[in-house]
C-alpha cells in the first residue's frame, strides 16, 4: 500500500511539473491564434475547484465583474463579441484561482531549478536553429526592417512572443539575482547566468528596463541600509568596472548596434512601439471610455467594434496593420473595457492587497510587486494569465526564505 501511495505521489509530480512546463514555455504552441492550452484546461480545472469546494470564489468574482454588464448594454455593443469575450474572461478567472492554490500546495520555486535547466536546453536547441529557417521561427522572432534599423531576430523560444518570453523569465531572474545579493548565495551565480543570455537576447527592452527600474527603486527603498553595508560599495564598483567597458563598446566603438539606435529612438521620442505602448496607449483607451461610457467603459471584446474607429484614427492604421485592434497597454485596456471606476478598482485592489498580505515585508515579493506595478503601465493585455500568475506570486506567502527579519533585526538588507 505504502509502494502504491509512493508511485501515485510520483507520477502526480511529473504530471504537475509536466503542466508547470507547458504552461511556462509553449502555452499557445501549435494552437490557433488566441487559444492557449491553459484555456483549454477549463473543464478540468472548473470540475477540480467544483470537487474541493473552491468554485465559490471564480463564481464570486465573475458576479462581481458582471455588474458592470448592466452599463455595457447602454452601449451599442456586439452581443457575439461580448460573449465570446465572457467566456474567455471566466477561463482565465478560472485558472487564475486553480493556480493560486495550486502554488500553495506546492511552492514554486521548488519548480525555478528545473524550469532554469529546460531553459538552457531550448536554448542551446534556438542557437542550432538560428540558421535553420524552417526551424527557426519557433524559436526567433524577426523584427520589420526600417529605414533607420535593420532586421533583427530576437529570442522567444517557443512562446508567441519575445516580450511574453522574457516576461516569464522575470520572476526566476529575480529570485536567483535577490538570492545572490542578499543571501550572498554563490550557487545562484550559474543560473542567474543561464537566465540572464537568454534574457537579454530577447531584445525586450520593456521587460528588462522594468527589471532595472524596478532594483533601482528597491535599492532607493533601502538606501539608508545600504550606504552602511560594504558590501553594497563593492557590488557598485563591480558594476562600474563591467559596466563602463559595455557601454563603450555598444555606444562608442560600435555604435550602430540595434541597442544603441533603439536608445536613441527612445529618448528622442520616435520609438513607436514604446509609445504605443505607454502613453499614446493610456490616452487611446480614455478616448474609447470617453466616446462610450466614461465611468464604466465600453465593455469586454468591444475595443474592436465600439473602438475601432479611435484606434484606427489614432494610430493611422492602414492595410494590414488596420487590422490590429488592440491596446498594448494592460491599465489602457482596463480603462477602455470597464471605464474610469473599473481602471481606479484595479489600482486600489492591488494596494490593498500589498498592505493586506504585507508585500513589504518579502524582499523579492515587494520587487515583484514593483516591477508588476510598472509594467500594468507600459505593456500586456488585461487577459494575460502570465501577468496574474506573477500577482499571484507577489500576494501569496511564498518565497519565505526572502522575509525580512522581524523588529531587532530588521537592520540589513543583505540579512
Amino acid at each position: 500500500m505504502k509502494n502504491t501511495l509512493h508511485i501515485s505521489d510520483a507520477y502526480q509530480k511529473v504530471f504537475v511539473f509536466g503542466l508547470v512546463s507547458l504552461i511556462f514555455f509553449a502555452n499557445a504552441l501549435f494552437l490557433p491564434h488566441g487559444l492557449l492550452y491553459s484555456t483549454l484546461l477549463t473543464p478540468f480545472l472548473l470540475f477540480n475547484l467544483a470537487l474541493k469546494k473552491r468554485l465559490k470564489y471564480v463564481l464570486g468574482i465573475s458576479i462581481f465583474l458582471s455588474l458592470f454588464t448592466v452599463f455595457h448594454f447602454e452601449n451599442d455593443i456586439n452581443f457575439q463579441y461580448y460573449l465570446k469575450s465572457g467566456v474567455l474572461y471566466f477561463s482565465v478567472i478560472t485558472f487564475i484561482v486553480s493556480f493560486y492554490f495550486f502554488q500553495k500546495k506546492y511552492s514554486i520555486e521548488r519548480f525555478f531549478k528545473a524550469l532554469v535547466l529546460i531553459n538552457t536546453v531550448l536554448f542551446l536547441v534556438a542557437l542550432l536553429t538560428y540558421f535553420v529557417p524552417f526551424l527557426r521561427d519557433y524559436f526567433w522572432y524577426t523584427t520589420e526592417a526600417t529605414r533607420h534599423m535593420r532586421s533583427v531576430l530576437r529570442l522567444k523560444l517557443l512562446t508567441y512572443e519575445p516580450s511574453y518570453y522574457s516576461l516569464m523569465l522575470t520572476p526566476i531572474f529575480l529570485y536567483y539575482a535577490l538570492g545572490l545579493i542578499i543571501h550572498k548565495n554563490k550557487k545562484h551565480i550559474f543560473p542567474l547566468i543561464l537566465i540572464t543570455i537568454p534574457l537579454l537576447w530577447s531584445l525586450s527592452f520593456g521587460i528588462i528596463g522594468g527589471i532595472v527600474l524596478t532594483l533601482l527603486i528597491l535599492c532607493l527603498v533601502h538606501l539608508p541600509r545600504l550606504l552602511r553595508q560594504k558590501r553594497t560599495w563593492r557590488i557598485v564598483s563591480a558594476v562600474v568596472l563591467i559596466g563602463i567597458p559595455i557601454y563603450l563598446l555598444l555606444f562608442h566603438v560600435f555604435p550602430e548596434n540595434i541597442i544603441n539606435l533603439r536608445f536613441q529612438k527612445i529618448f528622442s521620442g520616435q520609438d513607436t512601439s514604446a509609445n504605443g505602448r505607454t502613453f499614446e496607449a493610456i490616452l487611446v483607451g480614455y478616448k474609447i471610455t470617453e466616446s462610450t461610457n466614461l465611468f464604466f467603459g465600453a465593455g469586454i471584446g468591444q475595443i474592436k467594434n465600439l473602438g475601432k474607429d479611435v484606434i484606427l484614427d489614432f494610430y493611422k492604421y492602414q492595410g494590414e496593420y488596420a487590422k490590429i485592434l488592440t491596446i498594448p497597454n494592460a491599465f489602457a485596456e482596463t480603462l477602455a473595457i470597464f471605464g474610469v471606476i473599473g481602471a481606479a478598482l484595479r489600482i486600489l485592489v492591488q494596494f490593498v492587497l500589498f498592505f493586506l498580505t504585507k508585500v513589504y515585508s518579502n524582499y523579492l515579493r515587494l520587487t515583484l510587486f514593483i516591477f508588476l506595478f510598472i509594467y500594468q503601465f507600459t505593456g500586456s493585455y488585461i487577459t494575460s494569465i502570465l501577468e496574474y500568475m506573477l500577482w499571484v506570486l507577489a500576494f501569496s506567502a511564498s518565497f519565505q526564505g526572502f522575509n525580512k527579519l522581524s523588529k531587532t533585526g530588521e537592520g540589513s538588507i543583505y540579512q
